[in-house]
């Protein structure tokens, strides 16, 4: 049989709420009070027995089948139905037993745990029937400590006896009402905590969001200068050429040069594309075992292409035996390498030397892109491991956005690893990460 307090939610996101909570925790109690006076009244059918009280002990005895209607109806999900009729067949038998026993055994103190119970079980829109439920407990406490009529010919007990039931009714009314506030202050004291959960996370979701608006503003601001100069140069070219006033010396640098900021351009668009999808959350990770020769070869073709660009020395340093695998995003990782190698050259001047190794420790392997250039300070570093994209000018004027450093660092995240970077002004930088064996 599947629990009711389980097959309750639907969506589990409205335990977050607290009206949900607070009607989840009165649920609980309604259980918990369902199973108190259970136990209590077999406790007290059997102490009544011991005193020779048998018309207490059967009325007492009533209190079972009625607790177990209770029950049914809340496990056929009529959580409100359940709640009512335990709270009136426990009104109706405690009146009965107050005005069979009299007001000096001081059973009409039991009516203060229900009133408690009922106030605390019904909540949200149960909330108007527990307080007439309530109203209705007063009244009947009211009418039996008053009302000295017994309405059955019981035997008096001794005073003995009514000692000890008068003591154990106040034991029994203080053990009830302790264990009800204990789960009123857990409820409270969950609720608080709940709700500061939720507060911290609204926090942190509003300064993401923050974040997120400033970086999108500064990136367009920055991507739209970056996209009108090319562009805006391509065009002067073009009318160049319409004139047909230029001599082929020249026309050919003009090519040269609206072929350089045509590059340029489309390297932009993809990594400005390939942000996008990463933003979205369009780019999924597919992990997949993959050689390290493999990498090397990409990274060699990829050096290749940009070698002739300013002239840039390449050394490879591949220590991986052809066997070697890491686990990884194949595309991922060359997006990864091809940007640090991209920014490597643009900060390295014509002539330079730029590194590209690897090196196995532990569990992982560790590749390195490393540039003899013009380096970076301490706080550009922590713009770029902080997230935080700025404008940035390499070594021939060279534009840079931030978005190649924000995916490799989103890319590299997804891989469980982080972006380390060193870098000492006019010596070079070298970045690197890791990346697990297969």
């Amino acid at each position: 049989m599947s629990d009711p307090d389980l097959t309750y939610h639907h969506d589990s996101s409205s335990r977050n709420k607290p009206l949900d909570l607070i009607e989840e925790k009165a649920r609980k109690l309604h259980v918990a009070l369902m199973y108190l006076i259970g136990g209590y009244s077999i406790l007290y059918v059997i102490v009544n027995y011991f005193f020779g009280q048998t018309t207490q002990a059967y009325i007492t005895a009533c209190i079972l089948p009625a607790v177990i209607i209770s029950w049914l109806l809340y496990i056929k999900g009529h959580y409100y139905y359940s709640k009512v009729w335990n709270s009136l067949q426990i009104n109706a038998c405690v009146f009965i037993l107050a005005l069979t026993t009299g007001p000096e055994t001081y059973v009409s103190v039991f009516f203060i745990p229900i009133i408690i119970g009922t106030l605390v079980t019904l909540q949200g829109k149960e909330r108007i029937s527990g307080y007439m439920l309530s109203l209705l407990s007063l009244t009947l406490m009211a009418t039996s400590l008053v009302t000295d009529i017994r309405i059955l010919d019981v035997t008096i007990p001794s005073e003995e006896a009514m000692r000890f039931e008068r003591i154990s009714n106040m034991i029994g009314v203080g053990v009830i009402s302790a264990l009800e506030v204990i789960y009123i202050l857990g409820t409270s004291n969950d609720i608080q905590s709940r709700l500061l959960d939720q507060s911290s996370r609204l926090d942190e979701r509003n300064s993401q969001l923050v974040a997120s608006i400033y970086t999108r503003d500064k990136m367009m601001s920055m991507l739209s200068h970056d996209l009108r100069s090319p562009i805006a140069s391509i065009h002067a070219g073009m009318e160049l050429f319409e004139s047909l006033s230029v001599d082929s010396e020249t026309q050919a640098k003009l090519f040269t040069q609206m072929k350089s900021r045509t590059g340029q351009t489309l390297a932009l668009m993809d990594k400005l594309l390939l942000w996008s999808r990463s933003q979205n959350r369009s780019i999924v990770f597919r992990e997949e075992s993959i050689r390290i020769s493999q990498i090397e070869q990409f990274v060699k073709s990829v050096s290749y292409l940009f070698a002739n660009e300013k002239q840039i020395h390449f050394t490879y340093d591949f220590q991986a035996t052809p066997e070697a695998m890491v686990r990884g995003d194949r595309d991922m990782i060359e997006a990864i390498l091809r940007n640090l190698i991209s920014n490597a050259i643009k900060f390295t001047n014509s002539g330079g030397q730029v590194d590209i190794c690897t090196r196995e420790g532990g569990k992982n392997w560790s590749f390195s892109v490393t540039d003899n250039g013009k380096g970076m300070s301490r706080c550009d570093i922590e713009k770029i491991t902080g997230g935080v994209s700025f404008t940035t000018s390499g070594t021939e004027e060279e534009k840079g956005h931030g978005l190649g450093m924000q995916l490799v660092q989103e890319f590299i995240h997804k891989h469980n690893s982080r972006l380390e970077i060193r870098s000492e002004l006019n010596k070079g930088t070298t970045f690197s990460f890791q990346l697990q064996k297969s």
